[in-house]
């Protein structure tokens, strides 16, 4: 089957550059340029690009720091660091752990790939995060996100303990354990097909009104109804008319139709938040049944 871009592993050995602090100038009336010496811009040791600007007391985890940090976790988990990616210009750095328990090696009898990622921003939004992307082999779609309760801020010293980095794969395992289950009860949800193409006209904010109206889409928004739509058939008819066919449906279009500079695994940017947005429509509909997914 014919992948994206951004379902093709791309790791690195190491990022390969650093984070730089520098004065940042602006330009008075006069035409001078004044440092502003109350912040500091980060940018990157091989291109200079700026990363991002903070006050000068602002104390950034530095790449070597990072990647030590993701060995350290690797050695506390088992689990094989398999290389590092960078996400918008190296503003997000990411390490890929692969996990090599039982646990999160399948889900309803499907095999799949998971990863424990490793994650730091350059760019102020997050800290230190963990986030798990899960890859089904049996047609490589793909899906991740941040796990909102391990994160760790930036300290001065970065002098972490092994602890915290035991206590981050104990996080990473409980929430795939709620997640197995999660995804359990979604296969025993039954739907009907006709309710299908409502799903995808809320995912792709298509006003089901207007259309009834006359309102002819767009041809962008035609064609991406009409990939949503194939994936959500395929998916539901291989794995059966329930809330697990149609997730698989929505993660199958964005690994395999949606176009996107996503990183690997949709763990960051507009992928993964559509396919957030159809677990949670997902969940919408199984309450709707007087089930309560989480």
């Amino acid at each position: 089957m014919r992948t994206r871009n951004n379902s093709v592993k791309d790791f690195k050995e190491s990022l390969g550059w650093e984070v730089e602090r520098h004065t940042p100038f602006t330009q008075s009336q006069s035409g001078l340029y004044v440092p502003e010496d109350k912040y500091v811009a980060l940018k990157r040791s091989d291109t200079l690009e700026t990363l991002s600007l903070f006050r000068n007391s602002y104390t950034e985890t530095k790449n070597r720091t990072f990647e030590e940090h993701a060995r350290q976790l690797a050695d506390a988990s088992g689990y094989e660091l398999e290389g590092f990616a960078e996400f918008r210009g190296g503003t997000k750095v990411l390490a890929y752990l692969k996990a090599t328990d039982d646990l999160v090696h399948q889900y309803l009898g499907l095999k799949s790939e998971n990863y424990l990622v490793f994650g730091n921003s350059h760019d102020g939004t997050t800290p230190l995060f963990v986030g798990s992307v899960n890859i089904l082999l049996r047609c490589y779609n793909q899906w991740g996100r941040v796990m909102q309760g391990l994160k760790v801020r930036h300290t001065k010293n970065h002098n972490y303990k092994v602890d915290m980095f035991i206590d981050l794969v104990r996080g990473f395992r409980a929430e795939k354990e709620q997640e197995a289950i999660i995804f359990q009860k979604m296969s025993e949800i039954k739907i009907d097909r006709s309710i299908l193409d409502a799903l995808a006209n809320r995912l792709l904010n298509i006003d089901e009104k207007k259309i009834k109206e006359g309102d002819i889409l767009s041809s962008v928004t035609a064609r991406n109804k009409i990939s949503l739509m194939d994936s959500l058939n395929k998916e539901t008819s291989d794995l059966g008319m329930n809330l697990w066919g149609v997730f698989n449906g929505i993660t199958h279009y964005t690994t395999h139709s949606k176009t996107s500079t996503d990183t690997y695994g949709n763990l960051l940017g507009g992928n993964m938040k559509f396919n957030q947005q159809g677990l949670d429509l997902c969940m919408e509909v199984a309450q709707k049944q007087g089930i309560i997914l989480a």
